[in-house]
Formats: C-alpha cells, structure tokens, sequence
C-alpha cells in the first residue's frame, strides 16, 4: 500500500496541472466576455446587424465562466475529501490494529473525492468547448464586420 506522501505527491501535481487548466480557460472566456463587452458598445450605427452575433457571443462567454466556475469548485472539493480520505486511512503516523475498518471508514471520502474530481474535468471540458464556440461565433462577427 502506498503512504500518505506518495498519495499526496501523485494528486498534487494533477490538481495543480488542472488547475492550472482551469485558471486559463477561465481567463480566455473572461477575456472573451469583456472583449464581447466592449465591441457591443462601440458597434457603429451601420453595422447593427453584428449585434445578433456578439450577444450570442457573450453569452457563450458567460456560460463558460459559469462552467470554469463549476469545474474549480468541484476541484476544490475533490481535494478537500481527498485529504478527509487520507485523514481517515492514516489518522496517526502509528498505524492502527485492524486495517480493513480504515478502509471501510474512508471508502466514502474516496469514492466523492473522485467523483467531484469527474465532475471538475467534464466541467473543464465543456468551459474549454463553450470557449471554442463562443471564439467562432466571435470570429465570424468579426469577419461579417
């Protein structure tokens, strides 16, 4: 069986990659938002027709706000039972008599630890879509302007 620290240094480095992931999808649709934003407001009088792009486009923006959102949060919450999970497998550096009643106890912190983790990649996974929809739609409002 591995020890808290080789647990602990395996999830480490990939939280922090996804969340590293997460932080640059969720500053393209920020970026994206506040850029669909400001091209609203300086849209000329001639080209009002852009609008029925760039509205779309902000709210493809804003979805995948909401969706980064989303992702860190589970994320957070993944390595919050993750530590409980290892909380509860290791309580003490002396280890405990019976190691199948550990098991038993932290089995629960476990199984949400690694289902918020799957919550927070398909969360990354769509924001990181939106963003390519929201990036295309952006793109054609800009080439019809």
């Amino acid at each position: 069986m591995r020890t808290v620290d080789q647990i602990m240094g395996g999830a480490n480095s990939f939280i922090d990659r996804m969340s590293d992931g997460l932080k640059v999808v969720g500053s393209g649709n920020t970026a994206g938002l506040i850029g669909m934003i400001a091209a609203l407001n300086s849209i000329q009088s001639g080209h009002a027709e852009t609008v029925n792009l760039l509205k779309p486009a902000a709210i493809i923006f804003a979805l995948g706000i909401f969706l980064f959102s989303g992702g860190y949060l589970f994320l957070m919450y993944s390595y919050a039972y993750l530590e409980s999970y290892l909380a509860k497998l290791y309580p003490n550096l002396n280890p405990m008599p019976d190691e199948d009643v550990r098991v038993e106890q932290a089995e629960p912190a476990k199984v949400a630890s690694v289902s918020y983790m799957h919550w927070s990649i398909l969360c990354g996974l769509a924001s990181t879509f939106v963003f390519f929809c929201g990036f295309v739609t952006a793109f054609t409002a800009l080439v019809r302007y």
